[in-house]
C-alpha cells in the first residue's frame, strides 16, 4: 500500500471518528462523564488529523519546491532575435493607459 493511499484512509477514519465523537458529545441523553470522555477522544482525533494534514501539506510544499528548483536548473533557450537568455516578459514594452479626459462642458453640454 502506498503512503498516499494509507494517509487518505487514515484521514477518512479520523474524520469518521470526529463525526461520531461529536454526535456523542452533543447527545443530551448521556451523562457528563461519558460526554467528557468523548470530548477527550474528539480532541485527540482532531489533533491527530491536524498533524497528518499539516505533514501532508509540508510534503506537498517540499515536492513543489524541488520542482521549482529543478526548473531553475534547466537552461533556457536563447531567443531568436538577440541570442541572449531572457526571462519571460522582460524586454517587452509596457503598455501605458492614457487617463480619460473629462468631457468638455461646452461640447454636448445640457444647453442651459
Amino acid at each position: 500500500m502506498d503512503e498516499n493511499r494509507l494517509r487518505d484512509e487514515l484521514i477518512e477514519q479520523l474524520r469518521t471518528s470526529l463525526a461520531k465523537s461529536w454526535e456523542m458529545i452533543t447527545n443530551p441523553h448521556l451523562d457528563a462523564t461519558t460526554r467528557e470522555r468523548w470530548t477527550q477522544i474528539h480532541t485527540k482525533a482532531a489533533l491527530a488529523l491536524n498533524q497528518i494534514l499539516g505533514d501532508r501539506q509540508n510534503k506537498d510544499w517540499e515536492e513543489r519546491l524541488q520542482e521549482v528548483e529543478a526548473a531553475k536548473r534547466v537552461p533556457h533557450r536563447p531567443t531568436a532575435a538577440s541570442g541572449t537568455k531572457k526571462a519571460p516578459g522582460r524586454g517587452r514594452p509596457k503598455k501605458t493607459v492614457e487617463p480619460r479626459q473629462a468631457p468638455n462642458q461646452s461640447e454636448g453640454g445640457s444647453g442651459s
